[in-house]
Formats: C-alpha cells, sequence, structure tokens
C-alpha cells in the first residue's frame, strides 16, 4: 500500500494522534505500507485535492477527507471507470510518488517521508 498525501495537516489535526495511527499501520502491514508527504515548499500544500482509493484493477473517488467518512457529513464514493483510473489518475499519483528532487524543486515542492514530517510537525508543535 502507498500512501501520498500533503505535509500539511488540518488546522485541528492532532500530530501525536496521526503518528501512532500510522505507527499502527506501519506495524501491521510491515514493508507493504509506505506513506509520503508531498507539498509546496512554503505552504506544505499538496499539488491535488481529490482523494483516490486505488487497487491493481479498480479506483475510488472519495468526496471528503477519508478521516470524516462517517463522521456526520454526507458524502459519496464513486467508483472511477478503469480507463480513467489507468490513463489519468494512476498516472498522476505516479508522477507524484516517482518525482525527483530536482523536478519538485522546479515547481517549488518538495517530497518527505514519514520520519521527516513527524520530527518536522512535532518541533512545529512545540513551538506553538
Amino acid at each position: 500500500m502507498h500512501v501520498l498525501t500533503s505535509i500539511k495537516s488540518g488546522d485541528e489535526e492532532d500530530t501525536r494522534g496521526i503518528s501512532q495511527r500510522i505507527d499502527q499501520f506501519k506495524g501491521e502491514r510491515g514493508r507493504n505500507f509506505q506513506i509520503l508527504f508531498i507539498g509546496d515548499r512554503n505552504t506544505g500544500d499538496a499539488p491535488f485535492h481529490d482523494r483516490y482509493i486505488l487497487s491493481k484493477d479498480s479506483g475510488w473517488q472519495v468526496g471528503t477527507s477519508l478521516k470524516d467518512v462517517g463522521k456526520g457529513k454526507e458524502t459519496t464514493i464513486s467508483e472511477i471507470s478503469k480507463v480513467n483510473k489507468d490513463e489519468i489518475v494512476e498516472p498522476a499519483f505516479d508522477r507524484w510518488w516517482n518525482a525527483k528532487k530536482s523536478e519538485l524543486e522546479l515547481e517549488n515542492k518538495e517530497k518527505i517521508d514519514y520520519q521527516e514530517w513527524k520530527e518536522r510537525k512535532l518541533k512545529s508543535d512545540e513551538i506553538k
């Protein structure tokens, strides 16, 4: 499983809570779980907005943050066609997942691993 998410978290997000959930998932999945954080070098905003769940043969687009599914607000989870998954969504995911540092710098973006994200966020939380 590969997860690609924003460097910037929501305003009310608890870094320690997020880290505990990621650590638990990593413990359960081991090497079968990888997470990368990508975003604008200044704001941390991701270069994408939508949320997708992709498998080898299928894909779904989720209308809200995955953490909010089932928490009161109605949302949609829509299956995307195999053509759109294979020709649009997956190549976009692969582009950001595989982007080299030099390519990202040209777009004022950066990609960091979980450990660096966690250290930055905890340090930032201490300053607040």
